[in-house]
């Protein structure tokens, strides 16, 4: 049986020892959420909940450890912390600062706009421009509004990124351990489900992100300096901004935190749907996001990001929560992550397989989770064994309890089957330039139409204007390392008609470790190919028409003349990824022939087709059609030659 851990972890493994605690007003014992707390003279370092508790892990031989606890408006406490301390929850006082560190005055907005351009034409100097491999904590949750949780789920992963110079990649993501609940009748309470909540750590960084409200653009957004204060006993500038005629139910608002001294970004919050995050390109919805940053080294590193959004696209709204917390970093050696351990964006983590370790965990430092989840918990547990527990107001938030992964229902069966085939489609969109276009169509001929005794006569080579070919298709990504996919081309003028079909297999090389990947996929497959020119006109005043052994009512059919072939492609195509789901694509090729049959079209002036007929009986004395004075091209290789430059689109 797999099971959910979703509280802070209390009992201590052989190396490392959990110290839990809450960070409070000293004053007026308020909780104080999101508090940030460091390990003095370390990388490590965790967030408080939105309840102010926390949990760290700290090593058992390292002896005493001290604890740095900040928040906005307090001053920061250190705590020294025995490695043989008890396993109670410890409570740490902040105590706010008396008064800010001058008057609030109404800046004018020259120089407000001044400091905000400043601010976001320093983000390279006052963050890391060098790979960073990260260690995560993360955390997802689908909740209705009443506080019934769908799912909830927690990840231990490792993240890496290029830089704050990168500003449109998603990261890389490896899964290290995956816990995940599945609440009872979660099937039945919504069928929303997102994916792409593991990369936040890239997607919804604000600040890597370059986020609009970021730039000081005083024609879009409206600013106002609220207050000079102290945060991590640095003087931090606080600045409010909202949406100038936006929907005042979803304007876009928010709070910025900058550095007096270096004039960094070190807290954002942000509500209203106006740039793309994790969840809101998916959702449609009103969400809200927070971004906290740390000082180590002279640079401003992310510590802390959580994003919820609103669901509008159902009946029924759910609310969706993702919290990330950076525990531990490395600059000096970050080390792409190899492809093969890669998360797929478009997976969806409400999918993915528990593998569920206590021993594992309790190695790592967690985000405890807030009141209303870990009574879910404890209650969902008790039904799964069968205990009697206090009412739900009575379940300490504290307690540690794991939950039964419990049985998929069919429907839930049915959705992640599904979720699985849908997760590996894609589609594509390109243009296909072929210079050598037609240069397999006959260069002339003579076509007799018996009955009527018409004769046409073509000596003009075929030609297309412009040879580019409009394409579509689809595909099926196997695994990491192998797709399928079927595509169609085709382009046509007032002289010339070609089509073509290809049903292809794809392997994946990786040329580009480093930020959006780059791979290389030499493929093979099989073509299907019609190439026509237009033969003229038949045209007679009786309306019947008879072609073989059948007769058509019609003044007038226009005849083409070509071929259909078949044979084996090659290519060799590069793939850079933009963005999310999005791929550029740049694909060429060669076509090798197996099989040519010479054809003829006839349509009306509507364009219907009335008949085909194959040159099999072309020249037997039952013909309807001669074909006489045939002069075939020379096969040349350059006439099965292509190149194509596209999109590709996976689903989700």
């Amino acid at each position: 049986m797999k099971f959910l851990l979703l509280v802070c972890l209390l009992s201590a493994s052989v190396h490392a020892q959990t110290i839990t605690g809450r960070v409070i007003d000293g004053q007026t014992q308020a909780r104080l959420p999101f508090a940030s707390i460091s390990i003095a003279g370390t990388k490590f370092g965790t967030t408080a909940n939105g309840d102010g508790l926390f949990s760290i892990n700290i090593s058992k031989s390292s002896g005493p450890v001290t604890l740095l606890v900040s928040y906005l408006g307090y001053r920061t406490k250190s705590e020294v912390i025995a490695s043989s301390a008890s396993k109670e929850t410890i409570m740490v006082r902040l105590a706010p600062i008396d008064k800010t560190l001058k008057e609030v005055t109404v800046m004018p907005d020259s120089s407000l706009r001044v400091l905000l351009k400043r601010a976001y034409d320093r983000i390279e100097q006052n963050y890391p421009t060098h790979p960073i491999a990260y260690q995560l904590f993360y955390r997802e949750s689908l909740k209705t509004p009443d506080n019934r949780y769908v799912f909830a789920g927690e990840a231990l992963m490792k993240g890496y990124i290029t830089g704050y110079q990168n500003t449109v990649e998603d990261g890389q993501v490896e899964l290290q351990k995956v816990r995940i609940s599945r609440f009872a009748g979660g099937d039945s309470l919504t069928n929303v489900v997102f994916y792409g909540g593991p990369f936040c750590f890239a997607a919804d960084d604000i600040v890597k992100r370059r986020f609009r409200f970021l730039k000081g653009d005083m024609s879009r957004y409206r600013y106002q300096l609220v207050e000079e204060t102290l945060f991590d006993g640095r003087p931090t500038y606080v600045v409010s901004f909202e949406r100038k005629q936006a929907d005042p139910k979803n304007k876009p608002r928010g709070v910025l935190h900058i550095d007096k001294e270096t004039l960094a970004y070190r807290f954002i919050e942000r509500m209203g749907r106006e740039d793309s995050t994790s969840l809101n390109s998916r959702m449609e919805a009103e969400n809200q996001s927070r971004a906290v940053y740390r000082l180590l080294n002279g640079k401003w590193y992310m510590q802390y990001i959580t994003v919820q959004a609103t669901s509008r696209r159902t009946t029924k709204k759910v609310l969706a929560s993702v919290d990330l917390v950076v525990t531990d970093l490395d600059t000096a050696n970050a080390q792409p992550i190899p492809y093969a351990k890669r998360l797929a964006y478009g997976d969806f983590f409400y999918n993915l397989p528990n593998n569920y370790s206590t021993s594992f965990w309790d190695e790592f430092t967690t985000l405890v989770p807030e009141t209303t989840l870990g009574v879910s918990v404890a209650q969902a547990q008790a039904l799964a064994t069968n205990v009697v527990v206090a009412p739900a107001a009575n379940v300490p938030v504290s307690t540690t309890s794991a939950l039964a992964g419990g049985a998929i229902s069919k429907k839930g069966m049915g959705r992640r089957l599904l979720i699985h085939i849908l997760t590996h489609l894609e589609t594509l969109s390109g243009l296909r330039y072929v210079p050598f276009a037609l240069g397999n169509l006959p260069e002339s001929f003579g076509l007799t139409y018996v009955p009527a005794k018409y004769r046409l006569r073509q000596q003009e080579n075929a030609r297309l204007s412009i040879p580019i070919y409009a394409t579509s298709g689809l595909g099926y990504t196997i695994n990491k390392w192998w797709s399928v996919g079927y595509r169609s081309s085709a382009v046509r003028d007032d002289e010339v008609f070609s089509k073509s079909k290809q049903l292809t297999t794809s392997s994946h090389l990786l040329l580009k470790r480093r930020g959006n990947p780059v791979f290389l996929k030499p493929t093979i497959g099989y073509y299907w190919q019609t190439d026509l020119r237009s033969a003229g006109q038949i045209g007679n005043t009786t309306r019947d028409v008879t072609v073989g052994n059948r007769s058509f009512r019609t003044d007038q059919i226009d005849l083409s003349l070509g071929s259909r072939s078949w044979g084996i492609l090659a290519s060799l195509k590069l793939e850079k990824k933009l963005k999310g789901q999005t791929w550029l694509y740049l694909d060429t090729g060669i076509k090798f022939e197996q099989n040519r049959k010479l054809v003829i079209y006839g349509r009306e002036a509507s364009g219907f087709p009335l008949f085909r007929r194959s040159n099999t009986n072309l020249l037997s004395q039952q013909a309807t059609f001669e074909l006489t004075e045939l002069v075939q091209p020379d096969q040349a290789l350059k006439n099965s030659l292509y190149t194509e430059l596209g999109l590709r689109f996976s689903l989700f």
